[in-house]
């Protein structure tokens, strides 16, 4: 086995002041994309995360990888963090969102640096081992909270539903040191959404609390050169722990007005990103030498689905609220399953609920597994139909009709896995 990595920034530095209206005019943090290629018994796999709200430009960057390098699309991922404090470019954009000369040229810079982390890996190559470990990480939490009369808002339900698992790849060279670690976890990047510099004049670009954790890493194997990127899992109802506003409510229980956070916000974003940070070394460090394997037979299916979608008219919040849906032909859910030995790594293009991911690891009865979100440009929010008829706030960023996206999911799933065999 052969194992290469790199990163490469992605803050948008150039373009500032970027963004809807112009809003965000500083960078807190570089952003980056990261890359971790591995070779091992004839076969190659690529894999990409972007320190974005989703991966870009997938298409184009399977198709020049393809050219250059012979790697079928199939055996090339991606991953984002899903941070928010980032400005969108155009393949980011989801439909009705304006395209400018800013958002193109921010597109066209994206690419040519994942393109460079991608040649800088394959460049860089060198004999490895691997291994998969897994632990807890309690910096997450359901943000689906119910309150009077059978409204749903933006909270924290620390008995809802959640999925704790720190899942980490990792891998060294022969001498024990660490050339990089994919980790996977269920969480959003808000914990610093909207928030600004010390004069509260312009909001700031960063990684949020995963780019926290990767620095971490980063950082505690300096001296290994290692590479350490961070993907979320099923998190689409997961905020941190600490959040980015808490709600205030009215009499009646309705969230009505925020109470913020302010600048302080930034040291407890990094805070979380050093406890999970801390956690995802420790997995690192306990994993035996004699558990590292020196190969994996990687095996990739892809497949497209078509998903019908819906478009909202009106905002009904209470289920018993006047409230219409209407028919918005098809969505195309990318779906992608590849395998390093017993190790499955699920990837979707959406922004998938936890509940969803966790009954599709249990369906899919891998011990071993990861779940990429947002591995390609997203299709939104894909609640289960308890949050769509419960209206969660995902049912308003969600396009596909019904809250039907599982039926479209686990079933390929288990499907593409006996087409892997």
């Amino acid at each position: 086995m052969k194992v290469g990595a790199s990163k490469k920034s992605i803050a948008p530095t150039q373009f500032l002041p970027m963004g809807f209206h112009d809003e965000y005019g500083k960078i807190y943090r570089d952003v980056f994309v990261r890359t971790i290629v591995v070779e091992s018994l004839g076969k190659t796999a690529v894999f990409t995360t972007f320190e974005l709200a989703s991966a870009v430009s997938t298409k184009r960057i399977r198709k020049t990888v393809k050219e250059k390098y012979g790697i079928e699309p199939e055996y090339i991922d991606f991953g984002a963090t899903h941070t928010h404090e980032c400005a969108f470019s155009t393949s980011m954009m989801m439909p009705g969102m304006p395209a400018t000369e800013k958002t193109d040229a921010y597109d066209e810079y994206i690419y040519e640096q994942a393109i460079a982390s991608i040649n800088e890996a394959m460049a860089n190559k060198r004999e490895a081992k691997w291994a998969f470990t897994k632990g807890k990480s309690y910096i997450n939490v359901c943000r689906d909270q119910e309150g009077i009369d059978g409204v749903w808002f933006q909270g924290r339900d620390f008995e809802g539903p959640s999925d704790k698992t720190l899942a980490i790849l990792k891998f060294t060279d022969l001498e024990g040191k660490v050339i990089a670690v994919l980790m996977n976890y269920g969480m959003h990047g808000t914990a610093c959404y909207l928030k600004k510099d010390k004069e509260e004049s312009t909001m700031m670009i960063a990684g949020d609390v995963p780019g926290f954790v990767s620095d971490f890493v980063e950082g505690y194997y300096k001296e290994d050169g290692a590479i350490a990127a961070w993907s979320i899992a099923a998190g689409g109802n997961q905020n941190p722990i600490f959040f980015c506003i808490y709600q205030k409510y009215n009499e009646k229980g309705i969230p009505d007005g925020i109470f913020s956070t302010g600048y302080d916000a930034w040291g407890l974003c990094e805070h979380l990103g050093q406890t999970q940070g801390i956690e995802a070394v420790k997995l690192i460090n306990a994993v035996k030498a004699e558990d590292m394997k020196d190969e994996a037979e990687i095996k990739a299916v892809d497949r497209t689905v078509a998903v019908p979608a819906m478009k909202r008219v009106g905002r009904g919040i209470k289920p018993t609220d006047e409230f219409k849906v209407e028919d918005d032909g098809e969505i195309e859910m990318q779906l992608k399953l590849m395998t390093l030995d017993d190790v499955a790594i699920m990837s979707i293009n959406g922004e998938l609920v936890a509940e969803i991911g966790l009954r599709l690891k249990e369906a899919m009865n891998y011990d071993k597994a990861m779940i990429l979100s947002l591995s390609a440009e997203s299709i939104g929010y894909i609640p289960d139909e308890r949050g769509y008829n419960n209206r969660t706030f995902a049912f308003f960023g969600t396009r596909i009709k019904d809250g039907k996206g599982e039926e479209y999911i686990t079933p390929n799933f288990l499907e593409m896995d006996k087409e892997r065999h």
